[in-house]
C-alpha cells in the first residue's frame, strides 16, 4: 500500500515508484536481464526531464544501474503487469491524449532581445525556458526567435501533434497565411519556421490574448519579471546568432575527446561502446546528466542544472572570474 505521502504524488510519480518498487524487489533478475517496460506514458521522459524534481532524479540514478529500456505499448492481449503492480499505483492512471501545448513569447530592447517558451506534454511533463538574444532583433523578430526555439525543443522532447500559442498577432497570421510577408527578413523566419512545422504530423499556430501568455512573457524578459515564475528549475540558455544567420565560414569539426564526448554521444545518439562494462558505467552515469540543445548539463537534486564544460571553457569563465 502507499504511504500517506506517496498519495499525494502526481500520477507519473507513483507509476515511476511502481517500477521503482518492482525493481527492488526482483533486483537479481533486474541485474541479469535486459528489461522492457512497455507502457502508453512517457515514463523514460519524464525521470530524464531537466526540470525533474528530487525524488525522479533518486529514482533516475537508482533505474541507471539496470539495462531498461522503454516501449510503447501498441496492444493490451493479457494485463499481467497490471495485478503486479496494481499495490503501487494506489489508483488508476487516466489515459493521455499524446497532444503537446507550446506557449512562446519574445520581447527586445535596443541592444538584444529575449525568448520564453512553456512547453507542456503528456502525464504532466512541463519544460520552462528563458533564453537571451545576444544580438539586436526588432519585436517581430524576437517573436519568430521563441517560435523557432520553442519548435526545436518541442521535436528534441519527440513531440508529434503540437498546438502552438503566442500572443503574437503578426506571427500567428503570417504563419496561417492570413498575412502576406513581404520584408526579406520576416520571409527567411517563415520559411524556417514552415519547415519546423513539417516535421510534426500536425502542428497549429493561433494567436491567443496577451493576458493568457503571461507565464513566457515573464520568461522573455526573465529579468526583474522572472520573479513571477513559480518553478525554480527555468533552464538560462543565451543565443549567440539569429536562428537564419548563415555562417560565412567552413567549421572544421574536430572529435571531442574530452570527458563529455562518451555521454554525449550516448544522450544524443544511444551509441555506447563495445565494451559491456564500460557501456553500463556510461548508462549509470548518464541519468545524472541531460543534454539542452548541443549543451551538456548535470542535474542537481532540487537545484539547478549545471552546465558542463571542457577544459577551454572552465579556464576562460576561471578568467573571468579572477
Amino acid at each position: 500500500m502507499l504511504q500517506e505521502a506517496e498519495k499525494r504524488y502526481a500520477q507519473i510519480e507513483k507509476l515511476a515508484l511502481a517500477l521503482v518498487i518492482t525493481a527492488r524487489k526482483l533486483r537479481p533478475y533486474f541485474q541479469s536481464h535486459k528489461i522492457i517496460v512497455l507502457t502508453n506514458y512517457t515514463l523514460g521522459l519524464i525521470m530524464t526531464r531537466p526540470d525533474a524534481s528530487g525524488r525522479l532524479v533518486k529514482w533516475a540514478v537508482e533505474m541507471g544501474e539496470y539495462d531498461i529500456e522503454y516501449q510503447s505499448k501498441t496492444t493490451i492481449k493479457a494485463q499481467v503487469l497490471a495485478d503486479f503492480v496494481v499495490e503501487f499505483t494506489g489508483e488508476r492512471i487516466p489515459q493521455t491524449k499524446g497532444g503537446w501545448l507550446l506557449h512562446v513569447d519574445g520581447s527586445s530592447n535596443a541592444n538584444n532581445g529575449g525568448a520564453g517558451i512553456l512547453l507542456q506534454g503528456p502525464d504532466e511533463v512541463e519544460i520552462e525556458v528563458a533564453a537571451r538574444l545576444s544580438f539586436a532583433a526588432t519585436n517581430n523578430e524576437a517573436e519568430y526567435e521563441a517560435l523557432i526555439l520553442g519548435l526545436q525543443l518541442a521535436l528534441e522532447a519527440g513531440a508529434k501533434e503540437l498546438s502552438v500559442c503566442t500572443d503574437s498577432q503578426l506571427v500567428a497570421m503570417q504563419v496561417e497565411g492570413a498575412y502576406e510577408t513581404k520584408e526579406r527578413t520576416m520571409m527567411q523566419y517563415l520559411a524556417k519556421v514552415k519547415e519546423q512545422m513539417t516535421r510534426f504530423d500536425k502542428c497549429t499556430v493561433q494567436q491567443i490574448p496577451r493576458d493568457e501568455n503571461e507565464r513566457v512573457d515573464a520568461l522573455s524578459k526573465f529579468g526583474a519579471m522572472i520573479a513571477g515564475v513559480k518553478s525554480r528549475n527555468v533552464t538560462i540558455m543565451v543565443k549567440e546568432r539569429s536562428a537564419i544567420e548563415e555562417l560565412s565560414k567552413v567549421q572544421v569539426v574536430q572529435e571531442d575527446r574530452s570527458w563529455k564526448a562518451e555521454l554525449i554521444r550516448y544522450l544524443r545518439e544511444s551509441i555506447l561502446q563495445e565494451d559491456p562494462i564500460a557501456a553500463k558505467r556510461i548508462k549509470f552515469k548518464a541519468t545524472r546528466f541531460t543534454m539542452i540543445g548541443d549543451e551538456l548539463y548535470k542535474r542537481t537534486i532540487n537545484g539547478p542544472l549545471l552546465k558542463c564544460l571542457d577544459e577551454k571553457g572552465a579556464a576562460y569563465v576561471l578568467r573571468e572570474n579572477s
